[in-house]
């Protein structure tokens, strides 16, 4: 009789106490159950601030991906020239996004807006993106794109044959996913500090002020903006039909992948 009576008192004294726990528990505007906690966010595709969002008037020539880049550089120490413009010795114009020249040397930057998954590989001549809704778009290698920027900015200053290098070149995407990309010089826009201070100090101040107002004495007025995407255009449907668009000479394929005007006197390439 007395084990029983021990029983039904224990019985007792653990409904009484669950009853208590779900009571308080109930009460307590802090608790959450499994059910009430939101779900984590979903991977979006990057998000670039505007000027106007980050108090910044916009540029005469505005493209949000290539503001925002200028934007991180005029945070470094130097000279910065966005949407620089020239002409080279064939009357052939060339665009820059920006070109940065600090004590670590002369950077020419490209900038990207491409956004989702990009593929390709130095030595192809067309990348490709493939977007979040599954849509595949091809472009012209920008690696390419970008040396050849590179090489104008070292001959207009007299760079060529300098011993030690002075001018790099790096592309920017701004909102595509790099992760399979395997090339030092396709950036996000938050390596572009690192990229820049890993350089040393190559040039002084006062070379920094000579090509800075070389690059400025060569800019080409906004107006040529539009003859300069005409050119591209015709450019392309020249290289599509295999002629140069320079002298329109026969093109032909290099063993090092590139493209080239077979007249010799002629110097059209595209790098390969």
């Amino acid at each position: 009789m007395i084990l029983l009576f021990l029983l039904i008192i224990g019985f007792v004294a653990f409904f009484i106490g669950l009853f208590f726990y779900y009571r308080s528990k109930n009460s307590d505007p802090d608790h959450k159950t499994r059910s009430d906690s939101k779900k984590p966010e979903e991977k979006t595709a990057k998000s670039v601030p505007t000027a106007e969002e980050e108090g910044e008037n916009e540029t005469p020539y505005s493209n949000p991906d290539e503001d925002y880049v200028g934007r991180i550089l005029k945070q470094e120490s130097g000279i910065l020239l966005s949407n620089w413009i020239g002409r080279d010795a064939h009357d052939v114009t060339h665009e820059i996004d920006h070109i940065f020249l600090s004590r670590r040397g002369i950077f020419v930057f490209e900038v990207k807006g491409q956004s989702g998954n990009i593929y390709g590989s130095p030595h192809e001549r067309k990348w490709s993106q493939i977007t979040e809704a599954g849509h595949t778009h091809s472009f012209y290698n920008p690696l390419w794109q970008n040396k050849a920027q590179k090489k104008f900015v070292e001959r207009v200053l007299g760079l060529e044959n300098e011993p030690f290098p002075c001018v790099y070149s790096f592309v920017v995407f701004v909102r595509g996913d790099l992760r399979c990309i395997e090339d030092d010089h396709c950036l996000d826009p938050d390596e572009i500090y690192d990229v820049i201070e890993e350089k040393e100090e190559i040039l002084t101040d006062q070379e920094i002020e000579k090509f800075a107002k070389t690059l400025e004495n060569l800019r080409e007025p906004e107006s040529v903006r539009k003859e300069h995407i005409a050119q591209i255009q015709e450019r392309e449907r020249c290289v599509q039909r295999g002629i140069c668009p320079l002298c329109h000479s026969r093109l032909r394929e290099e063993l090092d992948g590139s493209i080239a005007c077979s007249n010799p006197s002629c110097h059209f390439e595209i790098e390969g």
